[in-house]
């Protein structure tokens, strides 16, 4: 192939994958396609519609919560904001959760970003590297003033859900198709902190924290020292049970060290 015919299937290439998604026109981007070509317009139908399956897929709850029109007509816009950047569609909407924030007629759902970043944690746990995590035991050989000061972190696969909602509980009301989806719930109940880990090869585990675990996680997601992990812990829960709590949270593949 010429160095020209590589341009032009180049620039064909291009125009076609901007044309997909209108507003990723740029403004000085050259147009050779015939847009009224035959079955253009299927290309353009079928690419918002696998996105929009692939948002709806990744994010049934939030679905739930507002209805499939709503969803739909959101789910729309956010691909016309958000086009793709890789190749692969479960790598899709890990940005919708802040559109949702962003979109005004959500605005009155205070709740929904959250439920959304659950369900992007869980998404992203199952498809993260796998990796041993935390291991207690081989801290109990290290010297105090060492342990001390050895920085942690969140395991790879953990992510931390903060919110001022229930969302733990808006999210595990609708694991069930058939339930009275809002019956039980409390939206006024106060904040509600999540995690998010896969404890195992496909089990993506979700937890919500104490006050104590809550803030040991948010030590550890800051990179913050083993000591003053735990001092944050025992503040922010006076009679928190630091060893059961470092168990329990280890075991949950939920820490990991720098």
């Amino acid at each position: 192939m010429t160095d020209a015919a590589s341009l032009s299937l180049q620039q064909f290439q291009r125009d076609f994958a901007a044309h997909l998604l209108p507003s990723t026109l740029g403004g000085g981007l050259a147009v050779h396609l015939n847009l009224d070509a035959p079955g253009f317009a299927v290309h353009v139908h079928n690419v918002q519609a696998s996105l929009r399956s692939a948002l709806e897929s990744t994010y049934p709850v939030t679905r739930l919560l507002v209805g499939a029109g709503f969803f739909a007509t959101m789910a729309d816009q956010f691909v016309l904001a958000q086009p793709p950047s890789l190749g692969w569609l479960s790598a899709y909407g890990g940005e919708f959760a802040g559109f949702i924030a962003r979109y005004p007629p959500a605005g009155g759902l205070g709740y929904l970003a959250d439920v959304a970043r659950l369900e992007w944690a869980r998404v992203r746990a199952a498809n993260n590297a796998d990796s041993p995590g935390l291991d207690l035991q081989a801290l109990t050989s290290l010297a105090p003033d060492v342990l001390e000061e050895l920085r942690l972190s969140l395991h790879p696969a953990a992510s931390l859900i903060f919110s001022d909602f229930p969302v733990f509980d808006i999210w595990r009301a609708h694991q069930q198709p058939d339930a009275d989806l809002f019956a039980d719930l409390d939206l006024s109940a106060g904040p509600q902190h999540a995690l998010v880990v896969r404890a195992a090869a496909l089990e993506v585990g979700v937890a919500v924290l104490s006050a104590g675990d809550a803030a040991l996680m948010k030590a550890a997601s800051e990179h913050a020292c083993f000591g003053a992990a735990c001092q944050a812990a025992l503040g922010a829960e006076a009679d928190y049970d630091l060893s059961a709590g470092l168990v329990r949270l280890t075991a949950m593949h939920g820490l990991s060290r720098l």
